[in-house]
């Protein structure tokens, strides 16, 4: 009998499978009324246990699959462990059972637009039934696996690293860490040493930081994308003029290396072949100057009254807001910027925050819930208002700018304090400044 732990997207996903395949389940959450409710009965689970978590279930059952929402010291992920019973995610599954190359990527930052941009050229260049997106930015991993493709691109967030015991890849991506999700990770060092799963069983591994290249000891190869451009660094100049934030060229950087690792894999390309490499990165780039940047991910919206708008509702963390000030302070000039900041800082250092340009900020506008944390951290480097929420925070930015100044929403924190998400913060931002 199996357990699906948690239900939602993934976990309605994982009972579809489970139909599929014929095998009885049973369902457990601790909320009273799970998202998905609905779909849930349609499904026929055996039994439905609603309104907690409670471990005396794992006599009954010998494998659960948990969602990445699950904390991994559930109690019933617990009793489960003592039990000796099977523990996977849907992503494990996927990855025993898939018979595509599959490219994993993971990071603080960046994941589903390296994901986007890779997905955009590698069917370009394999065609597009070849190629699919799977996790946050396509369709949950199970409902894949029947479909007939070579290529799978799976974006992997630390939870279900966390969570699963199994992980392998054709080609392994570690983009980057920075403090995040240390509400559940607790320490910096605890969420680097989960993300570093990735690369624990890869035929190639891809990382963006040298710090991690001690930890592939024994891969088929390595490759660094932020140096494999050395000496190249012209082809992304073009991109930096059309409005993309410096730090979007790692993510350029990334989804190119990804291609050329699977070249690599494929036995197409020899890395010593300069002219070749060059054609790879020139055609490459030529693709994804077509390439539509995602919403919410510093997304230069317009102006309004000499006010220049930017909506980066995606950058959750301090190390994503950091790279969002950088590069509207180097474009904008000093003093141009207002940012609109706050939320949910997920236990992160604030402290963090002083490594930015903040003095090179006009000002900062606050809300949320550790808006005040904020405060008592930058209140000496830059001027600091507290407002009500968003609404008051975009009149002040439009009483107190002049004309070449930027309005940068970028709050380093969550959005689960206000909103249902920072899809939701976003879009609330946009409308209210005319460019919903």
């Amino acid at each position: 009998m199996n357990l699906i732990l948690g239900f939602g997207s993934t976990g309605a996903s994982v009972a579809r499978y489970l139909v599929r395949k014929n095998e009885p389940f049973l369902i457990m959450d601790s909320r009273q009324e799970p998202s998905g409710l609905q779909e849930i009965s349609q499904l026929n689970p055996s039994e439905l246990h609603l309104g907690r978590f409670d471990p005396s279930i794992i006599s009954k059952i010998n494998r659960v699959i948990v969602s990445p929402g699950i904390s991994y010291n559930n109690p019933v992920l617990k009793a489960a462990r003592q039990k000796g019973k099977i523990v996977q995610t849907d992503i494990e599954i996927f990855l025993k059972e898939s018979k595509s190359k599959v490219v994993l990527v993971t990071g603080t930052n960046g994941k589903t637009t390296v994901i986007s941009m890779t997905e955009k050229l590698l069917k370009t260049i394999y065609g597009e039934k070849k190629v699919i997106s799977l996790g946050n930015i396509g369709k949950p991993a199970l409902d894949a696996l029947e479909e007939d493709c070579e290529i799978s691109l799976i974006e992997i967030s630390s939870f279900h690293l966390e969570l699963s015991t199994f992980i392998s890849s054709s080609v392994g991506v570690l983009l980057n860490v920075s403090q995040d999700h240390l509400d559940r990770h607790k320490s910096l060092e605890e969420y680097e040493k989960v993300k570093k799963k990735i690369l624990s069983n890869t035929k190639l591994a891809l990382v963006g930081d040298k710090k991690f290249e001690v930890y592939t000891k024994g891969m088929i190869k390595l490759l660094n994308f932020n140096t494999l451009f050395d000496g190249h660094e012209v082809l992304f100049s073009g991109f930096i003029g059309r409005g993309w934030p410096e730090h979007d060229n790692a993510n350029l950087k990334a989804s190119i290396a990804i291609y050329l690792a699977l070249e690599l894999i494929n036995k197409n390309i020899d890395l010593k072949d300069i002219n070749s490499l060059k054609k790879i990165f020139e055609s490459s780039i030529n693709i994804l100057k077509n390439y539509k940047r995602l919403p919410h991910r510093y997304e230069i919206l317009g102006t309004r009254k000499g006010l220049t708008f930017i909506n980066d509702s995606k950058s959750t963390n301090i190390s994503s807001t950091l790279k969002a000030l950088e590069s509207a302070v180097e474009v904008y000039g000093p003093h141009k910027v207002l940012l609109i900041c706050g939320g949910d800082s997920k236990e992160q250092d604030i402290v963090e925050l002083l490594n930015g340009p903040l003095d090179f900020l006009k000002k900062v506008f606050l809300f949320g819930k550790d808006s005040h944390l904020i405060q008592e951290i930058i209140c000496e480097e830059v001027a600091v208002e507290q407002v009500s929420g968003m609404e008051e925070a975009i009149k002040k930015c439009l009483d107190e700018s002049k004309k070449g100044d930027v309005c940068l929403l970028s709050p380093a924190c969550a959005s689960t304090d206000m909103y249902t998400s920072y899809k939701e913060r976003g879009n609330l931002f946009k409308r209210l400044v005319g460019f919903g």
